[in-house]
């Protein structure tokens, strides 16, 4: 009796003492909110952009109803979004310059229209870019400025003449040397200069290259400077010392077409002068009119090659461009194809 009265006499207090530290705990335990799940992309990895210029030929020619305006609304975009769309490279297609009769204006005003604009992406904070050479950027000085068949690739020219001086003047080793994301540059077929040149960035941590390939003289007919395979030798040495890199090949000339889809002969061999390196996931190219994407896989990698070239549309291209979002896990690609000129 005497126990059972003595727990009577507690037991308000008992009650009163548990009530209290239900409401102590109420206000000293954190509230645990439920965070909201990822996204895809941010489960995958992260999106970036690069800006992709094609053929502006017409554009530094002033041909065709192009004019140096449209190229530099091109820029100008870029610039403007570098940050919110988080571009990190841009990448010329070649034919930086017409350099042919019907040009309003002459070639060495021509690299003037096209540098400036180039030039204008090192504003801080600078932007990586870099250029390859197109066909049109291969003039042989030899001949004079209206002479038809100044080009290396015209039918008539035999034997074979040309030369990338203007291009190494202004977009040449020592105009990236010094840059953060300039690689390097070949040695080979007696030309110590950036036609055949690599670029690197990174994003996320993951390493990227670009690796530009200039347009092969005479090599639509299988008799190209680069019969030997030196140029794709380097190429591929380059991808073996940079293994934990994924890379990206840059060509003028690549696909034969978008009624075609399939490789032209320079091509073909670069396809197969890479294909087995499992870092490559990525070609871009230009030269032909049109938009096309094809995709091959080889031992288990896939490398996709884009097409873009928009001379022919009217007013030279009317300053179409593109930018591609890449994923850095997943390689998964989408494209924009656009002309901030026009505004659309």
């Amino acid at each position: 009796m005497k126990k059972n009265n003595l727990l009577k006499k507690w037991r308000p207090a008992l009650i009163a003492t548990s009530l209290l530290s239900v409401a102590l705990l109420a206000f000293t335990v954190p509230s645990h909110k439920k965070k909201p799940a990822k996204t895809k992309i941010e489960q995958a990895g992260v999106d970036f952009r690069i800006a992709v210029l094609p053929d502006i030929q017409f554009y530094t020619g002033m041909a065709h109803g192009g004019k140096p305006a449209m190229f530099m609304s091109q820029i100008k975009w870029i610039k403007q979004h570098q940050a919110d769309s988080n571009i990190v490279f841009v990448a010329g297609l070649g034919d930086t310059v017409d350099d042919t009769v019907i040009d309003s204006v002459p070639p060495p005003q021509q690299w003037i229209n096209a540098s400036a604009g180039y030039y204008a992406l090192e504003a801080a904070p600078a932007l990586a870019y870099g250029v390859t050479v197109g066909n049109h950027d291969e003039a042989d000085p030899a001949f004079p400025q209206k002479e038809p068949g100044k080009y290396h690739n015209h039918p008539g020219l035999s034997p074979v003449r040309n030369t990338t001086e203007n291009y190494n003047k202004y977009f040449g080793v020592d105009r990236f040397k010094n840059k953060p994301w300039y690689g390097g540059h070949a040695n080979i077929l007696g030309k110590n200069n950036n036609d055949l040149h690599y670029d690197k960035f990174t994003v996320a941590g993951k390493k990227y290259l670009v690796i530009f390939i200039p347009f092969d003289v005479n090599g639509q007919n299988g008799e190209g400077e680069d019969k030997d395979g030196l140029m794709m030798k380097w190429v591929h040495n380059v991808l073996e010392e940079h293994k934990d890199a994924k890379a990206i090949i840059v060509s003028h000339s690549i696909l034969k077409g978008p009624k075609d889809g399939n490789f032209s002969e320079q091509g073909k061999r670069i396809y197969d002068g890479v294909k087995d390196m499992p870092n490559v996931f990525l070609m871009l190219c230009g030269h032909v009119t049109g938009e096309y994407m094809r995709e091959d896989v080889y031992q288990g990698n896939t490398i996709k090659t884009y097409l873009i070239d928009c001379q022919a549309l009217p007013n030279g291209g009317g300053g179409r461009m593109r930018t591609m979002r890449i994923n850095t896990e997943t390689n998964a690609i989408s494209i924009n194809t656009f002309s901030p000129y026009k505004g659309e």
